[in-house]
């Protein structure tokens, strides 16, 4: 529960409270979240778009990732991803139906904004 706590209040910090993590760290959690959505309501009435903004985070991650001048921005959001993957792995599928995943999904909604990225399928 605990990493769980601090992967929200990473991707919270986007969203401006807390302190600031990579750009690109928040855009791949961002999209571990809305893969973690994906694999749990594949029915969904929106799924073209959960599965649009899936595809759409991790490029605007590497373009973030090339931006801060990391020495592999491919290597670093894979990692990054794979990290998030593994947290809400840990958690089970039904905890994207928590108030703390609500919230995450609300912060990634101004990250997503930013890069143009469609999370209108509530």
């Amino acid at each position: 529960m605990v990493r769980f706590l601090s992967f929200l209040a990473a991707v919270l910090s986007v969203a401006g409270a807390g302190t600031a993590q990579p750009l690109s760290q928040s855009l791949a959690g961002c999209a571990g979240l809305l893969e973690a959505v994906q694999i749990v309501v594949p029915e969904h009435e929106n799924i073209a778009r959960i599965e649009a903004a899936v595809a759409a985070f991790p490029r605007a991650a590497r373009e973030e990732a090339d931006a801060e001048v990391r020495d592999d921005p491919e290597a670093w959001v894979a990692q990054s991803l794979a990290d998030t993957r593994a947290q809400w792995a840990r958690h089970g599928g039904l905890a994207v139906f928590s108030e703390d995943s609500v919230d995450a999904v609300d912060a990634c909604r101004p990250v997503a904004e930013g890069r143009g990225i469609d999370m209108d399928f509530d």
